[in-house]
């Protein structure tokens, strides 16, 4: 697919926009975590990093002494959108232009770990702190209002862990890791004519048919919803040859509720009525319901000369354990407003596979610098594009330094660049005609399925566009 207007309009504001966020502390693309979690290079199965704490515990036991690490994250995300035309029932390909979407939104993350070595080296311990689930939602645009109006999903994270040296060659480590508390809030408009079927169609709004997408029957919806006390877990080992190249993998498990599959929040939710209805506002409780990914990485490391080390990392990571939001909205005034029960807002993620290579300076080294080149496939289907998952097929290359200001400090500066070539949902998953057929034959099994799963909803059809820059910025103490 060539580069459509919005990518075009991406690429001319990079310059600007790296110029902009440079002086700010700060981290790509995977679906609900952050790969670049703690730093843009210097980390991963192998490295003897704080940030092992996440990708392999066994590797911290690589590094004796006593190491506190503070890191900052930022990544900037371009979006662009070029929504399909649709006809008065929602269908793509008709006369009416919902309108386009430039967006730029800004995550940020952070990472905190200390570590030190007992026994002769035989045991470490350590304790971190992060953000592995850092995700925001492009705001207020109106063109994808019925997919999200803004929002975001942020874990702090709490891992433990302890390694063991078992031999001169094997490392083992093990991490708990302990979310306390976990937010989700969720904005986005709901199509009350369309989702009355035919007869919601050809009502009255303001004097005209309603049709679908008319901005006088929308239902505004403010879900905050929170939880605490999820739990997983981190496990690895490395193993060290004699020709200083190392080897290693990691498992990081699925956080969920103690005794279950899943994480369940439980909050609020405010709705403003739809203009044609009187407007107004509505409250209750909402539950949403959801699975995070777990992720398997392995890689290696070794000398190419005496100035540089390659490095090389495959991940995988299963998204597709996350297929929806599952929202439940009850109480309050909620039911004066028409406000459903049971709303699932539709993911359909898949599972993700990553390949990373590059060359680095060995630890220690004065002015260390590194370098990579990442490829991954992507997390979403092209026919299931929308305004907040945009994960397609991407390909990156980041860069960094490390410099070592005395023995103990030690400074580091990352930036990644992620670009996707661009996707087409060509009509896509959603599928608002199903939701009128639905409705007016009285919700069949076999004809509402887009509907049970949350896709029918007005459609996402359109060429969407995303370039990511991750940035990141290091303070490490070393006490040898």
């Amino acid at each position: 697919m060539l580069l459509s207007p919005p990518m075009r309009r991406r690429l001319a504001a990079t310059a600007i926009a790296i110029a902009a966020l440079a002086p700010a502390p700060g981290a790509t693309a995977s679906p609900l975590t952050d790969p670049f979690l703690g730093g843009v290079v210097f980390t991963g199965p192998t490295h003897a990093h704080p940030t092992a704490f996440y990708h392999n515990p066994a590797a911290l036991g690589l590094d004796p002494g006593t190491h506190l690490y503070l890191a900052g994250t930022l990544r900037l995300d371009q979006q662009g959108i070029e929504r399909a035309p649709v006809d008065d029932d929602g269908a793509p390909g008709g006369g009416t232009d919902p309108g386009d979407v430039d967006n730029n939104l800004l995550t940020p993350g952070g990472f905190t770990g200390v570590y030190s070595d007992f026994n002769g080296g035989r045991v470490t311990l350590g304790i971190a702190v992060y953000t592995p689930y850092a995700e925001r939602f492009m705001p207020d645009e109106q063109p994808v209002r019925y997919h999200t109006l803004g929002g975001y999903h942020y874990d702090l994270t709490v891992t433990p862990a302890v390694t063991f040296r078992v031999n001169n060659k094997l490392i083992v480590g093990f991490g708990v890791s302990v979310i306390p508390y976990s937010e989700l809030k969720l904005k986005f408009a709901r199509d009350t004519a369309l989702e009355a079927g035919s007869a919601g169609l050809d009502a009255d709004c303001g004097g005209a048919r309603c049709g679908a997408e008319n901005p006088a029957a929308d239902q505004i919806y403010d879900v905050d919803v929170a939880s605490a006390l999820n739990i997983g877990f981190n496990m690895g080992f490395v193993i060290t040859l004699k020709s200083g190249w190392y080897i290693g993998a990691g498992y990081v498990s699925p956080t969920s509720g103690f005794g279950k599959l899943f994480v369940e929040a439980n909050g609020t939710v405010r709705v403003t009525g739809a203009e044609r209805d009187g407007g107004g506002d509505y409250q209750g409780r909402a539950r949403v319901t959801y699975k995070l990914p777990q992720t398997v990485q392995a890689g290696v490391r070794g000398p190419l000369t005496e100035d540089w080390e390659l490095v090389a990392t495959a991940r995988l990571h299963h998204a597709g354990r996350h297929e929806e939001w599952d929202l439940r909205m009850y109480g309050g005034n909620l039911e004066d407003a028409g406000v459903p029960e049971w709303y699932p807002r539709y993911r359909g993620l898949r599972s993700v596979v990553g390949l990373e290579a590059g060359v680095e300076a060995p630890e220690r080294t004065n002015l260390r610098l590194g370098a990579r080149l990442r490829f991954e496939t992507g997390g979403i289907g092209e026919e299931r594009l929308a305004a907040n998952q945009i994960y397609g097929l991407n390909l990156g290359v980041a860069t960094g330094l490390e410099a070592r200001i005395t023995e103990q400090l030690a400074l580091s500066l990352g930036y990644a660049f992620v670009f996707y070539p661009g996707g087409s949902a060509t009509p896509g998953s959603f599928d608002p005609v199903e939701r009128v057929r639905c409705v007016d034959d009285g919700y069949p099994i076999d004809e509402c399925q887009a509907t049970r799963e949350g896709r029918g909803i007005p459609t996402a059809a359109g060429d969407y566009s995303r370039l990511q820059h991750a940035f990141s910025l290091g303070m490490r103490f070393d006490w040898f």
